[in-house]
């Protein structure tokens, strides 16, 4: 048994000579080995494969950013053992409605909608999907039209179709491929109507928000993206990249974090970037995702402009959330949307410490 891996914090016995069984009996050749390499070997779990890595000083592998051009979904595809179907099956007779006649601009900072929003190509079945009522109130507020909206965790792909509706082009990216068909579909609007939409150019890639290669610094006016609240809704079976799968809250933020670097890279300075976050309960106690989250954006230089209090609708719809919450803690009808500002070199960050970092930092001290 190699008795440098013995001297691995929280590397025993047994998970030594799990790595030696596999030829993994070197710092080296771990170091050599990919992340999800490692999660392969018994006894080796996320949260120790994690460790390993950042012990080594390294991570957890990014797969490169691949243009997505298939545009042809026929069949329903599985998202989180639910199954989506293109929007042509989900629209009475094909027909939609292209923009909405009941929407007015947010003036407030709680936003509820109790109805959803489904014209054009929007359909409810994604779980997990924000609304586009969100997303619209979003890029009209904090865009204009030709600017380049990206949504990196796509998702259903709600943002690009509101992009495309309201005048932007467009860039949604995500690491499952069902997800890009979806959202591709989503966009492919009927030709009849085309004529009626402003000239923009939506593109979507299978790819990983920690790692937007293909994107220019500096180069995107508005992100807008609503992340997984870590592992509450898991998106499909192990996905290398998903961030939904991460079964650690810590390991979940510290990822994050990598998240918003590269946000903070690609974005414009004086641009907004615009993230959905909720929280969660884990043994009957509060878990402050959000505001974890929060921190780790304004640690890599982003001023917060807003924090707008989104109604959650659907809680009392899941009997047996309603009757746990009942018994055990409140069920959380809230998420937040954080609108986060990236400023401008000629700025000076000392005007606007308390909606920076600086805020918080003797408390995280």
């Amino acid at each position: 048994m190699t008795s440098e891996l013995l001297s691995v914090p929280g590397l025993g016995p047994k998970r030594v000579k799990s790595l030696n069984d596999n030829n993994l009996d070197t710092l080296e050749k771990i170091k050599a080995a990919s992340f999800y390499q490692l999660l392969d070997v018994p006894h080796i779990g996320f949260k120790t494969a994690w460790n390993l890595k950042k012990y080594l000083g390294q991570g957890i592998d990014c797969q490169d950013m691949q243009e997505f051009v298939d545009d042809t979904m026929i069949q329903p595809l599985k998202i989180e053992n639910k199954l989506v179907k293109p929007w042509q099956a989900s629209k009475k007779d094909g027909i939609i409605q292209m923009q909405p006649t009941d929407f007015s601009l947010e003036s407030t900072t709680v936003w509820s909608f109790p109805d959803r929003g489904s014209w054009a190509t929007h359909t409810p079945e994604y779980r997990g999907n924000w609304s586009p009522r969100v997303v619209r109130n979003v890029i009209l507020r904090y865009s204009k039209e030709g600017d380049t909206v990206l949504d990196p965790m796509v998702g259903g792909g709600t943002t690009l179709v509101e992009a495309m509706l309201t005048g932007r082009n467009s860039i949604g990216i995500d690491v499952n491929v069902n997800s890009i068909t979806i959202a591709k579909n989503r966009i492919n609007f009927p030709e009849d109507l085309k004529n009626d939409l402003p000239d923009v150019t939506s593109k979507v890639y299978v790819g990983d928000a920690r790692n937007m290669n293909l994107l220019d610094d500096e180069s995107i006016h508005l992100i807008a993206a609503h992340p997984p609240y870590a592992n509450i809704i898991k998106y499909g079976e192990r996905i290398r990249g998903d961030l939904s799968i991460i079964p650690d809250y810590l390991i979940f933020a510290e990822e994050m974090e990598r998240v918003a670097k590269e946000m903070y890279r690609v974005l414009k300075p004086g641009s907004y970037c615009a993230i959905l976050m909720g929280d969660t309960h884990n043994k009957s106690h509060y878990v402050p995702m959000a505001f974890k989250i929060m921190i780790k954006f304004l640690e890599v230089g982003f001023i917060l402009k807003e924090d707008i209090i989104k109604h959650e609708w659907n809680c009392w719809n899941n009997a047996k959330w309603k009757h746990t919450a009942n018994d055990r803690f409140l069920l959380t009808m809230h998420e937040h949307l954080f609108i986060f500002r990236k400023m401008s070199a000629d700025e000076n960050p000392t005007e606007y410490k308390n909606s920076s970092l600086d805020l918080f930092r003797e408390a995280l001290e």
